[in-house]
C-alpha cells in the first residue's frame, strides 16, 4: 500500500520501505504482546501466548531496523515521530494504567483511529517525506479513497472482535450502534470510496489507476453478510488482502507490461 503511493506519485524510496515493513512487524508485535495471557481464548491469541518470546525478538530485530532506517529522514522527522505515537496510541488501550484505560471509552475511538493511522502510514506520510503539496486535489481524492476502503474493513474487523472488545471494555462503532446502521456506515464508507476512486480521472489522465482502486470496494460490497459467517483465513488474509488489492493489481501490471516488451 505505501508502494503503490510512492508509484502513483513518481517517488523512488526503498528506504521508506523498509522501514514500513519493519515498523509493521514491530507496532503489532507489540500489540500482541499486550494483548496475550495464560487464559486467552481465541486460537490467535493462544499462538501469540505460546510463541512470545519470538514475538520479543521480532519486536527487538525489527525496531532496530525502524531506528537504522529512521535517520535517513532527520532533517523532516517530525512525520516519523507523529507515526511512532500513532503507532503506540493504538496500543495503548490495552495498557493498565488510568491515561489509557479511559481511551477504552471513546466510543469510535477503535474503528476510527485505526482507519485514520492506517490512512496516514501508507498514504500521507510518504508523501509527506517528499515535502509533497497537500493541496494537489488528486492527492487529496487518493487519500480519502484510501482512508474509506480501511474503514469499511475496520468495520468488518470489530464485528469479529466485538465480544473480546466488551470483555476488555473497548467501546468501537459496533458495540455502539445496532447491526442495521453498522451496516449502512460500512456500505456508505465504500461507496464514499468507490465515489473518490472515480474522481481521481476526472482529468481523464489516470483511468487505470482509478480502475484499480475501485475494485477492492467494489468487492466489499459483496462481503458484509460473509464476515458475519468466516473466521481465520477470510479476515487474515482475505480483509488484509482486499487493503492491498489495487497495489497487487499494480505490481502484476507493471510486470506484465516488462514480460511483453521482452
Amino acid at each position: 500500500m505505501a508502494w503503490q503511493t510512492l508509484y502513483l506519485f513518481g517517488i523512488v524510496d526503498y528506504n521508506f520501505l523498509l522501514f514500513i515493513f519493519a515498523s509493521t512487524i514491530c507496532s503489532y508485535g507489540f500489540h500482541a504482546l499486550l494483548n496475550i495471557s495464560e487464559s486467552s481464548t481465541t486460537d490467535r491469541e493462544k499462538w501469540n501466548y505460546k510463541n512470545r518470546k519470538h514475538l520479543f525478538i521480532s519486536i527487538v530485530l525489527s525496531g532496530m531496523v525502524v531506528v537504522m532506517t529512521s535517520f535517513h529522514y532527520l532533517d523532516n522527522i517530525f512525520p516519523i515521530l507523529l507515526a511512532f505515537f500513532a503507532a503506540f496510541l493504538y496500543s495503548a488501550p490495552n495498557l493498565s494504567f488510568k491515561p489509557f484505560i479511559w481511551l477504552r471509552r471513546v466510543a469510535f475511538g477503535k474503528t476510527i483511529y485505526l482507519a485514520l493511522v492506517w490512512t496516514y502510514i501508507t498514504a500521507i506520510l510518504p508523501l509527506w517525506l517528499q515535502n509533497q503539496n497537500f493541496n494537489d486535489h488528486q492527492i487529496l481524492l487518493y487519500v480519502a479513497n484510501r482512508f474509506f476502503l480501511v474503514y469499511a474493513i475496520c468495520i468488518l474487523f470489530d464485528n469479529r472482535d466485538l465480544q473480546a472488545d466488551k470483555i476488555k471494555g473497548v467501546k468501537t462503532i459496533t458495540s455502539f450502534f445496532s447491526n442495521k446502521y453498522i451496516q449502512a456506515i460500512y456500505y456508505c464508507s465504500l461507496i464514499a470510496s468507490i465515489l473518490f476512486a472515480i474522481g481521481i480521472n476526472l482529468d481523464g489522465k489516470h483511468l487505470e489507476e482509478s480502475i484499480y482502486l475501485i475494485i477492492a470496494p467494489l468487492i466489499g460490497l459483496l462481503l458484509y453478510q460473509k464476515s458475519t459467517q468466516s473466521h481465520g483465513l477470510f479476515y487474515d488474509f482475505g480483509l488484509d488482502g482486499l487493503m492491498m488489492l489495487a497495489a497487487i493489481l499494480q505490481i502484476i501490471h507493471l510486470n506484465w507490461l516488462k514480460f511483453t516488451t521482452l
